[in-house]
């Protein structure tokens, strides 16, 4: 049996991949940055929801989300109720709703009701 997934990504509003990095001038990443990640994951995956959602996707398709706003696992417990909030408008569209944040994979939604499975990710060095 296979299984079909959407994949996506969710970020603050503008903010592309790779256009930060600077490997010659690496610096610490100050706390002030990770609250404000922190604060910006509602609205990141409100949009990436809402765009999702609209579209026209076969039934029994599953949706993943890949939520780039890390926080080094400091707001973790007060993450998880607002990740599962912010996508509960997939819910009904989607099969499954997974959320993979902070190096884990997080199963928020099972055909319409709330699930709570999750996966780490393995590291390199887990091999």
């Amino acid at each position: 049996m296979s299984e079909q997934f959407e994949v996506t990504e969710a970020d603050m509003d503008g903010r592309r991949r790779g256009d930060e990095i600077d490997l010659h001038a690496l610096e610490p990443d100050p706390v002030e940055n990770w609250q404000r990640r922190f604060e910006a994951i509602p609205a990141a995956l409100n949009r990436v929801v809402a765009k999702k959602v609209s579209k026209d996707y076969p039934p029994g398709v599953s949706l993943v989300i890949y939520l780039n706003l890390g926080c080094y696992g400091a707001y973790t417990a007060e993450g998880l109720p607002i990740i599962s909030e912010s996508t509960s408008a997939a819910r009904a569209k989607f099969r499954s709703v997974f959320v993979m944040w902070e190096g884990v994979l997080y199963k928020f939604w099972e055909g319409g009701k709330p699930a709570t499975e999750r996966w780490p990710i393995a590291q390199p060095d887990d091999f």
